[in-house]
């Protein structure tokens, strides 16, 4: 069997330290300065103030150790006593690359400039998203956008008219067909001042009740009022066309200068150059996607043959 090692017995008092009061030349600590260094993990620290002392990009710091070891406290009052010593950095700003949106761009501006310049930005947008639609609600706008609609609507009915008239003169009408989900225009000869599709009036043929010969006139007349009819609603579609460039243009006209305003002081405020290119594209920007202001409305798809005869219902 193992010896057990000798031990010392101790007496009861000298089992906790006790602090001798004699030994103490001061009776109170209030006249004594606090330490302000971090006592002990002087490798960490020197550590932690090489990483702080590198201005070079690219370069980390990574602290590691247990729970309540002090590490968010001794960065913290590194971080403070760096700031203290210098010079307080500049802003970065990191802004949307219109041409590439992968690449945000840098911009580097004053400190505190970079917070002032994000809430210009945001007043920029509150601000449009009220005046914008505010000025589409005005009678200025909506009066012009009814000129624009109603004269692009007039000249299509002229159109439409014109050749509704060249089409009754030749023994048809227009009507709607349906084709599975859809509707189109078709020419029916006329009959009685009824519309009869020609399948009834081979039917009369065979019966000997309708002219062979004014049959095969009429499917003549019928393929070229088909392509006039094409050619129509080409016409009507290059008008709905231009009008919709004209509203669009009009919007520009109307809605811009509310923007190059707000964008402007927003470049007096902040004399950079970078602040001026990244504006620059912002209103181009924002002038392009005008609709993004109005109010979203469902349109249903125009469908040109609807004009041509709005109440005459399908007979097929």
């Amino acid at each position: 069997m193992k010896k057990a090692p000798d031990t010392q017995e101790l007496p009861p008092e000298k089992l906790a330290w006790r602090l001798d009061l004699d030994k103490i030349s001061f009776d109170t600590s209030d006249g004594f300065e606090t330490i302000q260094e971090i006592i002990g993990q002087e490798r960490a620290l020197n550590a932690i103030k090489t990483g702080l002392a590198i201005k070079s990009p690219g370069y980390n710091i990574f602290v590691t150790g247990l729970a309540g070891t002090g590490r968010t406290t001794t960065i913290k009052k590194l971080l403070e006593k760096l700031k203290e010593e210098g010079e307080t950095p500049d802003d970065l700003l990191y802004v949307h690359n219109f041409k590439k949106p992968d690449e945000p761009k840098l911009i580097v501006l004053p400190p505190g400039k970079g917070r002032d310049f994000r809430d210009s930005m945001e007043r920029l947008i509150d601000m449009l998203k009220t005046n914008i639609p505010e000025l589409l609600k005005s009678d200025y706008y909506k009066d012009r956008k009814s000129e624009i609609v109603e004269s692009a609507q007039k000249e299509q009915k002229d159109i439409l008219k014109k050749f509704e008239g060249e089409v009754a003169e030749k023994g048809f009408s227009v009507v709607q067909v349906q084709v599975g989900i859809l509707t189109k225009p078709e020419l029916v000869p006329v009959m009685d001042g009824k519309p009869t599709p020609f399948t009834k009036l081979e039917s009369l043929v065979r019966e000997d009740k309708f002219s062979r010969d004014k049959l095969e006139e009429m499917k003549k007349e019928y393929d070229k009022l088909s392509q006039k009819m094409e050619e129509v609603l080409s016409q009507i579609k290059d008008i709905e066309e231009d009008m919709r460039k004209k509203l669009k243009a009009w919007d520009e006209e109307s809605i811009t200068p509310i923007i190059n305003g707000s964008i402007k002081e927003i470049k007096e405020e902040f004399d950079h150059p970078k602040i001026s290119d990244h504006l620059d594209e912002v209103e181009k920007s924002l002038i392009q996607k005008i609709d993004i202001f109005k109010n979203k409305e469902k349109k249903s798809a125009s469908r040109w043959w609807v004009i041509l005869s709005p109440s005459t219902e399908s007979i097929f």
